[in-house]
């Protein structure tokens, strides 16, 4: 029998069925075109806001929202692009942040959707190739970071073509590898194409050609052309001031290089060495105020230039206010990246030169020796790092006529320069010479002094601070207040 619907007409068996069919699938094709609709104007809004955040430094208040951004794009099907995306961008949340062991499994998760939802030959499976490649960067993990920007920067080239600024981004990092590992050449043939790619949309953003002149003003260091570099640095300051402004955490970074540079550069007996000092510290100081303004005063960019103030003031004769900042860099140091990490490893190095010049050699040998085992276990026993160390321990050796000693710290040092330092490098030539004054003093048959007081070099106390080398920071900051 019929069935009477509710207007008082009836309707048969395959009316109903039909009815049945027909009013959900016409309800999804109004709603489901609405809530896509939805959805993506949600996903634009909220990722709006997260980059305006992102661009004022503002990394707090941008987290929720990024996790708000990361959370709609996973649990909606129609933005599947967006997800790779989303997550991206939280997981460089906590990398700025210096928070590693929850950035990397969130890059994992970014590089896995971009695997799983994008085609072999997908452009945008480049970023979160680079920013796991990134990832291992800042953590020293080079031998994992290097594969990745391989790929990231063969992808970009079949992609998009060989001057595209995904290639220069793989090039520049890759040439960070190559200079940490002292492969000179290599590392300036990277940055020179790479600066080629950024002059090409400079009328765009002037600021990636600035940060590829930076890069190429570090090799000419490196190289001992210090007006080479000096030129380049001043004009990658002044195109990222020109994208920046002036208080920006990049620019502030450009500034602590150029500073770097004015340190490094020898003071005329004629003059005034603390003056000579002064702009270089000033900007220094700007430096600092900048970073911590921007990321914190806990972050390990703060570290980095709280260690370049604290540099500045050992070369301008004011070594307690030295040894403090050396602390506080360690400090922060080990608190985001735990004692094994490459930015323990500066400080340590300038508290032992700082201690040398001090006398205190038992502090001296110490921190240099803990410096030494940061490095080699971030970049292995051949890395140029840990020259500046060994040199101190020879020197402190040398002075206490522990000549046998001396000649082993030195004989390292030289085959560790030889490797990475460039033909005609300053600091190789000193190196050979003193190496040559140690081996001088050898052949002229110079017997050790007697024991005498406290602080002095002697075996024991050799083996008493390679045994103390796991609780040296602690050490340090509870003594010489």
């Amino acid at each position: 029998m019929p069935r009477r619907l509710p207007w008082g007409r009836t309707a048969s068996k395959l009316q109903i069925v039909l009815a049945a069919i027909l009013v959900p699938t016409a309800f999804v094709a109004c709603v489901l075109p609405w809530w896509k609709h939805h959805d993506r104007v949600l996903w634009a809004q909220l990722n709006e806001q997260s980059n305006t955040l992102f661009s004022a430094g503002r990394f707090v208040e941008m987290e929720p929202v990024a996790k708000r951004v990361a959370a709609l794009a996973l649990h909606s099907p129609w933005l599947k692009t967006e997800r790779i995306v989303s997550v991206y961008n939280l997981a460089s949340i906590y990398n700025l942040q210096a928070r590693y062991a929850e950035a990397e499994p969130v890059y994992r998760k970014s590089y896995e959707l971009s695997q799983k939802l994008l085609a072999e030959n997908d452009g945008d499976r480049i970023l979160p190739i680079q920013g796991l490649a990134h990832l291992y960067y800042d953590q020293g993990r080079y031998a994992e970071a290097e594969p990745l920007l391989q790929q990231a920067a063969g992808l970009s080239e079949r992609v998009y073509g060989p001057d595209h600024p995904y290639v220069a981004s793989a090039l520049t990092l890759l040439s960070y590898i190559r200079l940490h590992d002292g492969r000179y050449a290599a590392s300036q043939a990277m940055v020179e194409r790479a600066l080629t790619i950024r002059v090409k949309q400079i009328h765009n953003d002037p600021d990636p050609v600035g940060v590829a002149l930076d890069d190429l003003a570090e090799i000419y260091g490196r190289l001992d052309r210090p007006g080479v570099a000096e030129a380049l640095r001043r004009r990658a300051l002044a195109l990222r001031v020109q994208a920046h402004g002036t208080r920006h955490r990049d620019v502030a970074y450009t500034m602590e290089r150029l500073a770097g540079l004015w340190m490094n550069t020898p003071v005329p007996k004629s003059h005034d060495h603390r003056m000579a000092m002064m702009p270089a510290l000033l900007l220094l100081r700007q430096d600092y105020a900048i970073t911590s303004r921007h990321l914190g005063p806990g972050h390990p960019d703060a570290a980095r230039a709280l260690n370049a103030l604290a540099e500045i003031q050992q070369r301008m004769y004011h070594p307690l206010r030295a040894e403090q900042l050396y602390r506080e860099a360690i400090l922060i140091a080990i608190a985001n990246q735990g004692p094994k990490h490459h930015l323990v490893g500066r400080p340590l190095a300038g508290l032992a030169s700082l201690y040398k010049d001090a006398h205190r050699y038992a502090e001296a040998q110490m921190a240099a020796l803990q410096a030494i085992d940061v490095y080699e276990s971030t970049f292995g026993p051949d890395t140029d790092y840990i020259l500046t160390s060994l040199r101190i321990l020879g020197r402190i050796a040398n002075e206490q006529l522990q000549l046998k000693d001396a000649l082993a710290y030195y004989t390292r040092a030289l085959a560790i320069a030889d490797k990475t330092r460039p033909p005609g490098d300053s600091q190789l030539a000193s190196l050979r010479r003193e190496f040559t004054e140690l081996q001088e003093r050898i052949r002229a048959g110079e017997t050790p002094p007697q024991k005498t007081g406290t602080g002095q070099h002697t075996g024991a106390a050799s083996q008493d601070a390679a045994a103390s080398l796991q609780a040296l920071p602690l050490a340090m900051l509870s003594s010489h207040p």
